[in-house]
């Protein structure tokens, strides 16, 4: 049974909001554990400069773990600045949020004529799901979908309803 049927359009500021929280939510952790494995390499060749101060290989592979480390952090930034010049195209984009006792589905509002992608299913029984709830948004996140929800674009009772639905 369809509980809520809302059509709205986001923001550029509320998508990165939602990206940078699901990016908190399912991959900060392991981009922290990626980079904390270099310390391992890293304390060994310590060790070894301080036995050998002449092992210049040393110096050298210090410096290549650290340059790793660098690039595990930056990547993500780097996609978020990506996807960041990608929303643009996505301006003025409407979408169809259907909400039922089960699950949400976001189908792509198209003119007449075009074929819309299929629709986004998210099942509430999905044990990876997070619903957050911020002064702008409410994100809906699991490790394969993020689905951003303006609350611009909401009245009280939307609210009331996601809320419940999505155990807020």
């Amino acid at each position: 049974m369809e509980k809520l049927n809302l059509v709205y359009s986001i923001k550029k500021d509320d998508w990165l909001e939602g990206y940078d929280l699901g990016y908190k939510l399912f991959r900060k952790k392991f981009t922290v554990l990626k980079a904390a494995i270099f310390l391992i390499p890293i304390a060994l060749f310590i060790d070894s400069l301080v036995r050998d101060p002449y092992f210049t290989v040393g110096y050298v592979c210090i410096a290549v773990c650290l340059g790793a480390m660098f690039c595990i952090f930056a990547t993500p930034k780097m996609q978020r600045r990506t996807a960041e010049h990608a929303l643009d195209e996505l301006e003025g984009d409407t979408y169809n949020l259907k909400v039922f006792d089960d699950k949400l589905t976001v189908e792509t509002v198209l003119p007449e004529g075009e074929t819309p992608p299929p629709p986004t299913v998210i099942s509430l029984d999905d044990k990876s799901l997070r619903a957050v709830e911020t002064e702008n948004i409410i994100g809906v996140f699991t490790k394969e979908i993020s689905l951003v929800l303006p609350k611009s674009a909401m009245n009280q009772n939307d609210l009331d309803i996601l809320r419940k639905t999505l155990k807020i």
